[in-house]
């Protein structure tokens, strides 16, 4: 087997700088958190911020192929009171498409919601 200088593969990778849109981390952490944490996640909130869009677009998009003429599987929402299917389709879901963190699918296949109460109740 030869060698040669050659390159094997080569990527190129955009990156591009977040909006300074960070939450106070500082008021969500525990007092008796050690120090140099501390100093490490307050130098580096910008990757906590909060996301406002979808990711950017890959050079590659993943598919996952199925056996030929697999049928979608069907799964039946969870039961969950009128009230929380009210909060769900009138804010939850509107919210985040307004905001661009989703996009509407059009796929056969689909996945339960489960809402979970936060310990404040909202």
């Amino acid at each position: 087997m030869q060698h040669h200088n050659a390159i094997a593969s080569c990527h190129l990778i955009f990156t591009h700088r977040l909006d300074d849109n960070t939450h106070n981390l500082e008021l969500h952490l525990p007092p008796t958190l050690n120090p140099e944490i501390k100093t490490l996640i307050s130098n580096h909130t910008s990757i906590f911020s909060k996301p406002t869009g979808l990711p950017p677009i890959r050079t590659h998009d993943h598919h996952i192929t199925l056996l030929p003429h697999t049928p979608p599987i069907n799964v039946k929402p969870y039961r969950y009171p009128h009230t929380q299917k009210d909060a769900m389709s009138t804010h939850i879901i509107q919210d985040l498409l307004t905001q661009g963190l989703i996009i509407p699918s059009h796929s056969p296949f689909t996945s339960p919601v489960l809402l979970v109460h936060k310990k404040d109740g909202t």
